[in-house]
């Protein structure tokens, strides 16, 4: 009889200090990563892309507005509302803005350091969220 693949019961990790809210990483395999993140309402992560990242989000809970840019160097504003999901290939532009305090269940590949800082880009000063890593 051939050995079964084990079920893993992990703890959620703190991602650390975050200005809009908490960042919780629920799981961590070697192909893709889980995250639950609570935003506080009137607070933004920055507006970056990534290289690889590849990521998508369901909003559990709450409304976002996601900024992106559809592909005319303009920042474009949509309104995310509870119950629908967004996925964000690599190298798409984008930024999320809690409109009130939302829960958002992320998934992603596995790219911790891949995020490009993009506010100076756009002539854009509300900087919030964490530095650039490449």
């Amino acid at each position: 009889m051939s050995e079964l693949p084990q079920v893993k019961v992990q703890l959620p990790r703190d991602m650390g200090e975050r200005t809009w809210g908490e960042e919780l990483l629920v799981i961590d395999t070697t192909s893709y990563i889980g995250k639950v993140l609570h935003m506080r309402a009137g607070r933004a992560g920055g507006l970056q892309k990534h290289v690889e990242k590849d990521e998508a989000s369901y909003l559990h809970s709450g409304e976002a507005w996601v900024y992106t840019d559809t592909g005319d160097g303009e920042l474009k504003r949509f309104r995310w509302s509870q119950g629908s999901a967004i996925h964000i290939p690599p190298g798409s532009v984008h930024k999320i803005e809690a409109i009130t305090d939302c829960v958002i269940f992320e998934t992603s590949t596995r790219h911790f350091d891949d995020r490009i800082r993009l506010e100076a880009a756009y002539g854009r000063t509300d900087v919030e969220g964490l530095p650039t890593t490449r």
